[in-house]
């Protein structure tokens, strides 16, 4: 893949991605249009403690546990394209599905597991992927853009947000 198709790539792929996390996020009752998203961990009525889950949401809970801003939206993008690379392997490769099956036992989660931790950890330490790849004018090129994108689709989910609130105000 050439050098500027994935920056383009990249790039609006995550403005879409930003975009629905930011949703989400204001939906939910997450975050505030108007400031970064964040969230503090409420305290369960019934103990007491602090609530494990931020929100209940995988997704918004990783996003969230890895920033919940630019960084954390491309470590989720990352995460997606090595889960998919990885499902689109083992799913064509019809001998090593079917010896899945075969020897599936405690072994076979526990590699699971690993190789889950694996990819987060690959997804958050996503810079490190252009750092061998690019020169450095290419990379801030690479961040420019995607962070362009990011604020392009936080700031379209603001203002959709902030007109369905509006809408919904004018309707009452």
């Amino acid at each position: 893949m050439s050098w500027l198709f994935e920056v383009l790539y990249t790039s609006a792929l995550l403005a879409v991605l930003s975009y629905f996390l930011h949703v989400w996020s204001y939906r939910g009752g997450h975050g505030d249009p108007r400031k970064k998203v964040k969230f503090k961990p409420k305290k369960n009525k019934d103990t007491g403690k602090k609530q494990d889950k931020k929100t209940g949401h995988y997704a918004l809970d990783k996003w969230l546990g890895m920033g919940g801003g630019f960084y954390g939206t491309v470590a989720i993008y990352k995460l997606i394209i090595i889960e998919m690379q990885q499902a689109i392997e083992f799913l064509g490769n019809w001998s090593e599905l079917i010896a899945y099956f075969q020897n599936f036992g405690l072994n076979t989660i526990i590699q699971f597991f690993i190789g889950q931790i694996q990819n987060f950890v690959a997804a958050i330490i996503w810079p490190t992927d252009y750092l061998g790849r690019y020169s450095w004018l290419e990379i801030g090129f690479f961040f420019a853009m995607t962070y362009g994108a990011y604020l392009v689709g936080q700031d379209r989910a603001q203002t959709d947000y902030k007109n369905q609130i509006t809408e919904t105000i004018k309707a009452d």
